[in-house]
């Protein structure tokens, strides 16, 4: 579930599938029961539930970084890890669920939805509803073959949600367009549809019988007959709503979204069970486990209510608002929060286990658990794309070394961030230098061992690899009015330099500050630098030419 962009998109359409021959064949936990992910929410009714172990350390197994706006929901199945980020990133990808390594890709150009995707995994098919595409597909999970595709009417924008499967059925909502559809999950027929009256069809949950799920601009909870589509019941809270539902034991729970209201309704009227008001917006997936509903709110608190009467047994307050699911392992419960941490509670107490700084803002969530690994993902869609993250935590499988890669500002390398590899083997990172900048040396475990590229580490350990890149920054000032260049006394982090303009600082890293004079030598005022800045003080991390500007 996430919180949705208020604006039509144009899409142009083409595609290519990408497969490598990675093995899927790592166990991260020994031991562990192999309860995998396959579907948001984790099962057709979202339970958010998993029996897997879970881990009980924030130490982090490996990263996979995009650059986009969000990472997207992680999806996991049969060792392989799938997400779909935002825009500008075009691509969705099937990673080795044990090591991060892409398996295969699948790309959408030219799309406004990025490779915006959301997935389900059913027997070695992965289901991919392609929002750039207005497409539906059914791809081998392990090569990205293409088995079928759904299109409901080719050139129209299909702003997907999360599909679900159960029983040979995929049932698949669309948030623009307000319409579910059931589907045969073997061939991609439409089994049925139904159009909502108002916009915004939530992920559904769905039972041995009956279909769940919300309206969002309409504040409306809707059940449906699983195999015919005839409604039986709807109820209105009136609300703006784009939480979805869980349903356990007879119960549907699902957050009211702007009401500030969580509700539990009866599976088989939809009449109020109870409800329980937080004071707070609810963009949420509840997890139900063990008597106890979890689900965060935009107060920054994770919430845990008695499944049959609402009482609150806990809450505990992050740093930010929590959107986004709220999942349970292993007696632990796990959220993140837009203050950038994702958290690990104690399922019975709501006492703090560990928590994570991932470097990255994110709303809403995406978790995921599955063979003992947790994996999150970062990003917030509504802010400017940058480097995100799909972050695996869990122990190290036996065999395997840990190689850290960082870099300095002006460049980044491939691989880059956390990865493991089998003990003894060889691994090459190359430098990528951006534009004005330069592998300046690398630093292996804290040593500088020269600028070789690419470098070739073996792993007899664990390793940790800085790339520090240099670049070139030449200061100019110009006068607009006399219409020429000239020459005024240039200061360097805070200090004189005894240089004048035109001058080129070379072997530069990290960050620097330069400093013009308010005038220029004919009296003329400082108007701004040629990147628009208009303090006399500029900042630089990158190489290049900066021209400070003098009426």
């Amino acid at each position: 579930m996430e919180r949705r962009k208020i604006r039509e998109v144009g899409l142009i359409m083409s595609l290519f599938i990408i497969s490598t021959t990675f093995m899927v064949n790592v166990s991260i936990t020994e031991g562990a029961s192999l309860d995998w992910w396959p579907m948001f929410g984790h099962d057709a009714r979202h339970t958010g539930y998993s029996t897997s172990t879970a881990p009980n350390t924030n130490n982090t197994l490996w990263t996979y970084e995009v650059y986009t706006t969000h990472v997207g929901m992680p999806v996991v199945g049969d060792g392989v890890v799938f997400i779909g980020p935002e825009p500008p990133n075009n691509k969705f990808y099937a990673l080795n669920a044990s090591t991060g390594e892409t398996l295969w890709s699948y790309t959408v150009a030219e799309s406004s939805y990025g490779g915006s995707s959301r997935f389900a995994v059913n027997d070695g098919v992965v289901y991919v509803a392609i929002r750039g595409e207005g497409k539906f597909a059914a791809f081998n999970e392990f090569t990205g073959e293409l088995l079928w595709s759904f299109i409901p009417a080719p050139g129209e924008t299909r702003s997907w949600e999360c599909p679900v499967i159960s029983d040979g059925m995929i049932f698949l909502p669309t948030w623009w367009e307000k319409t579910i559809y059931a589907l045969n999950a073997s061939t991609g027929d439409v089994i049925w549809s139904w159009q909502a009256p108002t916009t915004g069809i939530t992920p559904p949950a769905v039972t041995d019988d009956m279909v769940f799920f919300s309206s969002a601009f309409g504040g409306v909870v809707y059940a449906f007959d699983k195999f015919t589509g005839a409604q039986k019941w709807n109820f209105t809270h009136g609300a703006y709503s784009d939480n979805t539902a869980t349903v356990v034991d007879g119960t549907v729970f699902i957050g009211g979204g702007s009401s500030g209201v969580f509700y539990a309704l009866n599976e088989t009227s939809g009449q109020l069970i109870w409800n329980y008001t937080t004071g707070a917006d609810l963009h949420t997936s509840p997890s139900v486990h063990n008597g106890r509903v979890f689900f965060g709110a935009t107060n920054g608190k994770v919430y845990a209510l008695n499944t049959s009467t609402g009482d609150l047994l806990w809450n505990y307050q992050t740093g930010d608002l929590v959107d986004g699911p709220v999942i349970v392992a292993d007696g632990k419960v796990f959220a993140q929060s837009r203050d950038r941490k994702v958290y690990a509670l104690n399922e019975s107490t709501g006492s703090l286990i560990w928590s994570y700084d991932t470097g990255r803002r994110t709303d809403p969530g995406g978790l995921a658990v599955a063979n003992g690994v947790l994996y999150v993902a970062t990003g917030v869609w509504y802010e400017s794309a940058k480097k995100s993250f799909l972050i695996a935590f869990g122990p190290m499988p036996t065999g395997y070394s840990k190689l850290s890669i960082t870099s300095t500002t002006g460049g980044t390398t491939s691989p880059s961030g956390i990865k493991i590899y089998p003990a003894g083997s060889y691994v090459a990172v190359q430098a990528l230098p951006y534009e004005y900048s330069y592998l300046d040396h690398w630093e292996l475990d804290g040593v500088n061992v020269g600028s070789l590229n690419p470098i070739n580490i073996t792993m007899d350990s664990d390793h940790t690899l800085h790339a520090v890149f240099a670049y070139n920054v030449t200061i100019k000032a110009h006068c607009v009015t006399e219409g020429v260049d000239i020459s005024v006394p240039i200061t360097m982090d805070d200090s004189p330099t005894g240089y004048t303009t035109p001058h080129t600082f070379t072997n530069l890293t990290l960050t620097h500050t330069f400093t013009v004079p308010d005038t220029d030598p004919n009296g003329h005022p400082f108007k701004q630098w040629s990147t628009g800045e208009t303090s006399t003080t500029i900042t630089v991390t990158e190489g290049g030419t900066y021209t400070a500007y003098y009426e």
